[in-house]
């Protein structure tokens, strides 16, 4: 294995952010409910409660898309394993590729990321390893990887390879 990585940590500050005003929102509505004479002694209870299932069903989820979903870059293939219920995995051969580029946004150049896009032959077969930490280094290690197995085939095969 020469490398193996998930998206950029920074897809998770939406989740984090929501769950830091969702904190506070409840404090603040359970303090008043339960300060408040008027209101049933119930009501801070289930305040927290609403607040849990806002943050189980909006916060978590994007949390461990995130931690399920894996690029791997091994001495013959690349490997993109996405999704939760039902996993999602695409593995291409180093020989396949056609072409790595990578893409960035003001934001990704800020985080030294990128989606780095692996083209192969035929249709719908190109590859997005969206926010990759470490892009530009990634890229590279890929197209030496290439390099490599097109050596190794040029070898094999009994003649000269090149890039």
């Amino acid at each position: 294995m020469i490398f193996k990585t998930r998206s950029h940590w920074r897809k998770l500050g939406l989740p984090l952010v929501f769950t830091i005003i969702l904190i506070v929102a409840a404090v603040l509505l359970a303090r008043l409910a339960g300060r408040s004479d008027s209101m049933p002694s119930w009501l801070p209870a289930v305040i927290w409660g609403v607040a849990g299932l806002a943050w189980l069903l909006l916060a978590i989820p994007p949390f461990i898309r995130w931690f399920v979903s894996t690029d791997t870059l091994y001495s013959d293939r690349l490997e993109s394993i996405e999704g939760v219920i039902k996993q999602h995995r695409r593995v291409i051969s180093l020989e396949r590729i056609a072409a790595v580029n990578v893409d960035r946004t003001l934001a990704d150049r800020f985080f030294r990321s990128g989606t780095i896009v692996v083209q192969t032959a035929g249709h719908d077969s190109d590859v997005d390893l969206v926010c990759c930490p470490q892009a530009g280094r990634r890229v590279d290690q890929i197209r030496q990887q290439m390099e490599l197995a097109l050596e190794h085939r040029g070898k094999a095969g009994g003649g000269a390879a090149s890039l």
